[in-house]
């Protein structure tokens, strides 16, 4: 189905997909308080776990021979060297989903965030039409 362009998702799926999308964008850029160079951490963590997420479905849908899947690898370990420079970690490192202080949140915890940030702002997030 996804070679004739036939694929199709539930409501459901997209409104979970925008929110867990909305809630990362909303911890990358956190409290008004942060130091930037914990923006930067957390922005450098979302980067990173989209280029090895972007790496696996290359494999997946073309195998590790195919181009795709070895442009996605190259441009994954330009972007480790590059977060190696600025903030001096080991390779080893990388790869715990922490960054200066910073821990990748999964989609769950980064949801469950986003609804404490906005009831710490007196807030209300529904899905209610206004």
């Amino acid at each position: 189905m996804y070679a004739t362009g036939e694929v199709h998702f539930s409501p459901g799926l997209l409104v979970r997909a925008v929110m867990e999308n909305c809630a990362h964008a909303l911890w990358v850029l956190g409290d008004a308080g942060d130091e930037p160079e914990e923006r930067l951490a957390r922005a450098y963590l979302e980067e990173l776990n989209s280029a090895k997420e972007a790496q696996g479905t290359a494999k997946l849908m073309g195998g590790s021979t195919s181009g795709q899947y070895h442009d996605a690898r190259a441009q994954h370990r330009l972007l480790r060297r590059q977060v190696q420079s600025r903030s001096a970690v080991s390779a080893d490192e990388l790869g715990t989903g922490q960054l200066r202080g910073q821990s990748l949140p999964g989609l769950t915890d980064s949801v469950l965030w986003m609804y404490d940030l906005t009831a710490a702002a007196n807030a209300r997030l529904t899905l209610e039409a206004p």
